[in-house]
């Protein structure tokens, strides 16, 4: 399975190029990442495009729930709010998110409000771009997860984002 937006390069531990095409399925660990600058602004802009992102599979499976939540909010972005929603949605993750004490319904309360309390801003039949707050908070958790050898689970996302404080 690869991530459905175009413009995020999400690679699991079994990536391919072609997700039809299982045959070219081959096993590749994920590559230690250097640990990205604190400011997005410090950030060389090719990095974000160059370097993939290693995550697990339920991680995958929550960042294409919120590109689909994007979509069907028709948002311009997807944004940290839509990947939380979705980290909610699926069993795993909201599994992993309770083990760390969160409450699962009224996260997903909260945040289902908070999205549809926005004005669509995508044309109908626009793909929604990732925001760079998505990908800040995926690539800390990537990096986090790279110090210990593995791809980035939602445990790291929940880390990072009470870290930096996000609500």
């Amino acid at each position: 399975m690869d991530y459905r937006g175009q413009d995020l390069d999400l690679r699991t531990a079994r990536w391919s190029a072609s997700s039809t095409e299982t045959s070219g399925w081959r096993e590749a660990a994920p590559a230690p990442q250097p640990s990205p600058p604190s400011t997005p602004a410090a950030r060389p802009s090719g990095l974000r495009a160059s370097v993939p992102i290693w995550v697990d599979d339920t991680l995958l499976a929550c960042a294409n729930q919120a590109f689909d939540i994007a979509l069907a909010y028709r948002s311009a972005d997807v944004r940290l709010e839509h990947l939380v929603l979705a980290m909610t949605r699926v069993e795993a993750a909201a599994a992993a998110l309770e083990a760390h004490g969160v409450r699962v319904p009224s996260l997903r309360r909260d945040s289902a409000v908070t999205i549809a309390g926005e004005v669509p801003t995508a044309i109908a039949d626009a793909s929604p771009r990732r925001s760079p707050e998505l990908e800040d908070a995926l690539r800390l958790a990537a990096a986090r997860a790279s110090q210990a050898g593995r791809a980035a689970s939602v445990d790291d996302v929940a880390l990072v984002l009470g870290e930096v404080g996000g609500d």
